[in-house]
């Protein structure tokens, strides 16, 4: 598992330490610094192949785009490196990745990196072939879905939107495949299918089941939904949000513990109540042993997160909260505590503090 992760002149960042757990969640205002986290993780993932052959970091691939070397560089840095230092407790020290002359506008730099990165690329959680990233848009509803052809940086989903999303369903269905992370079963039943439907039933609200009904040998497959009510429907004639988790639900429900999922918006194109919801199936998932790491704009997932914990579903030392915040151009991270009880330490001003504020200036008086 990622316990640390430390930027120097990256991006936004002239030097930050952000500290891990295995649900980690990071919330701030917009342009505040949240994705840069997650893309200093993307874009040593998207280089490995290259830590094993020239020493050059891949800027502009298909997990993320940061445009060249010149740009990535803090702004503010009068030195010309940039350095992201990882801590994974399955690698004896922390593995470190430096540009060491970000001054060029090169998409694909020159990097040093620790004499310990063959270890890293062997054992760490980033370079696993169970790692999942998904971008904020997302699995879209459609009336066909293609397979296409494989990409060096796909997971078991496809790229970073999900496309094969419905293909892998129809192969936990066809194989009858089973969850791996216990505490993730609903109802008594072990298998993906099963639990792919009760899970989505319960964060949406509604009782509903998915199929995949696809042709591997063309590559082509349709998402079906059934509800009680109206019998078999293709996904362009049920609500957004019932494709938009499906990668995130079955990319969960088919992770192995000790796995690495990093998604960005989870609340996406969901009802308060839903957002909620799958701040629970995360946490529970986090407790059976997968790393997960989100990006949020979402108090309510928040508060799934917190009601889990008050519930017992998720030990809060499971748990980093971080809110990233901009001033004067300084960029920065406070950490917030969880407490067993679903309470906070800290609330600093800006925090998912806008309900509040909304309503103390509607009862104000005139």
């Amino acid at each position: 598992m990622i316990r640390n992760l430390e930027l120097k002149n990256f991006k936004c960042f002239g030097q930050e330490s952000i500290r891990m757990r295995p649900l980690t969640i990071i919330a701030g205002g917009n342009a505040a610094g949240k994705s840069s986290i997650i893309q200093s993780l993307l874009m040593i993932v998207q280089s490995k192949y290259d830590f094993e052959t020239n020493n050059r970091l891949r800027l502009d691939d298909k997990l993320v785009n940061l445009v060249s070397s010149e740009q990535v560089r803090y702004s503010e840095s009068e030195s010309p490196e940039i350095k992201v230092i990882v801590y994974d407790d399955l690698v004896d020290d922390d593995f470190i990745v430096i540009i060491p002359d970000a001054t060029k506008a090169d998409k694909q730099p020159v990097c040093t990196v620790s004499a310990n990165m063959p270890e890293a690329l062997s054992h760490s959680s980033l370079f696993s072939n169970d790692f999942v990233y998904l971008h904020a848009n997302r699995l879209s509803p459609q009336s066909e879905y293609l397979k296409g052809n494989d990409e060096r940086f796909d997971s078991r989903l496809g790229d970073r939107l999900g496309h094969r999303t419905v293909f892998r369903l129809q192969e936990a269905l066809d194989n009858g495949e089973e969850v791996y992370i216990d505490n993730l079963m609903r109802d008594g039943k072990s298998s993906v299918s099963a639990n792919v439907n009760t899970w989505i039933s319960h964060i949406l609200g509604m009782r509903v089941t998915v199929n995949a009904d696809g042709n591997p040998v063309e590559g082509r497959a349709e998402l079906i939904f059934n509800t009680p009510k109206s019998g078999p429907v293709s996904a362009l004639n049920m609500a957004f949000g019932n494709t938009y988790i499906l990668p995130i639900v079955l990319g969960v429900l088919t992770a192995k513990p000790g796995s690495l999922m990093i998604v960005e918006n989870p609340e996406s194109h969901l009802h308060p109540k839903a957002q909620l919801r799958m701040g629970e199936f995360l946490a529970i998932a986090a407790q059976g042993g997968l790393q997960v790491i989100v990006e949020t704009h979402s108090d309510h997932l928040l508060n799934g997160v917190r009601v889990a914990a008050k519930q017992h579903k998720i030990d809060p030392i499971n748990v980093a909260i971080h809110f990233i915040t901009e001033k004067d151009g300084f960029h920065s991270d406070t950490e917030i505590e969880l407490s067993e009880d679903g309470t906070l330490d800290n609330w600093p001003p800006g925090f998912f503090d806008e309900w509040e504020n909304a309503l103390r200036e509607i009862i104000r008086g005139n």
